[in-house]
């Protein structure tokens, strides 16, 4: 599952200095699939860690424009990507929700602004 959404997380996000490591914190105790962004001055500032373990999602708060907490997710089991996944009539949902917890501006908001974007150069033209 880890890997379904994390690789469509960099789909959705191609333009975006994504990266994709994966880590053994605490010596080896979790493996974890985290993501990092690369921007400003920072080389690579973490976003979030998949525990995949545990099956929990943990944000880094470096991005701190989320339109979604983690508090407000209605998940089964509150942070458990896994579960969320598994039991989601649409499984694009939950990589949505994923998205707006992160603060990764969602695919359809994209499209949106490319819209108004269109209309208002046909009005110049």
């Amino acid at each position: 599952m880890t890997w379904r959404i994390v690789t469509e997380l960099m789909r959705r996000h191609y333009n975006k200095n994504l990266s994709i490591w994966e880590l053994h914190p605490g010596g080896g105790q979790y493996d974890c699939i985290s993501l990092f962004i690369k921007e400003g001055d920072f080389p690579w500032n973490n976003l979030c860690h998949f525990n995949q373990q545990s099956q929990h999602l943990h944000t880094s708060g470096y991005y701190l424009r989320p339109t979604l907490s983690l508090e407000n997710l209605r998940w089964p089991d509150q942070n458990n990507y896994v579960d969320a996944f598994l039991s989601a009539d649409d499984t694009k949902q939950v990589i949505d929700q994923v998205e707006q917890v992160l603060g990764l501006q969602s695919f359809k908001e994209k499209l949106l602004h490319l819209k108004y974007y269109r209309i208002a150069l046909s009005r110049l033209y």
